[in-house]
């Protein structure tokens, strides 16, 4: 019995300097994430990008904008908006290459298309940058099948259709 009271403490013991351990690194990853996120405190965010919600992919923070300079009606058909939506990623995500080589990425930006008549939502080409809000050098571009999608009520994708169609169009 004194020995399984034993293993017993030196086992809790072992737990308790281990949650120490644990704590100083989520310290130090908050410190980098406050570090990151005054980053995205930028002057264009209020004038040109419109926040639209806030989205956990691995272990990053995805924010994600509007741009209200891209919104115009699509040159063959004046029933549909184009725009161009902006997520910015906290910490950085990694884009693995053909080549098996991983390159870290802060924003990517989605060239979204809207019928704001029959609530249709659909997307176009897709860029991965190295720098936020769509900046620096870009990493990929693929061109998606454009699949119009219809959306629910409540739901993120009926808000930033929206949105979207209530924003005025850039000349």
């Amino acid at each position: 019995m004194k020995k399984l009271g034993i293993l017993l403490f030196l086992f809790s013991f072992s737990v308790l300097s281990l949650q120490g351990v644990t704590k100083n690194k989520t310290e130090v990853n908050k410190v980098d994430f406050n570090k990151e996120y005054q980053k995205l405190k930028d002057a264009s965010i209020g004038e040109q990008f419109i926040s639209i919600n806030k989205s956990y992919e691995r272990d990053s923070v995805g924010y994600t904008f509007i741009d209200k300079n891209s919104v115009k009606l699509h040159p063959y058909n004046k029933n549909i908006r184009q725009f161009n939506k902006v997520t910015n990623y906290i910490p950085s995500l990694n884009y693995e290459q053909i080549n098996g080589n991983k390159v870290p990425y802060h924003s990517m930006v989605i060239q979204e298309f809207a019928n704001c008549d029959k609530m249709e939502i659909a997307e176009g080409k897709i860029q991965i940058y190295a720098n936020y809000f769509g900046d620096g050098k870009l990493i990929s571009e693929n061109q998606l099948i454009n699949r119009w999608v219809a959306t629910n009520p409540g739901t993120d994708m009926r808000v930033l259709l929206v949105i979207a169609c209530s924003l005025p169009l850039v000349n």
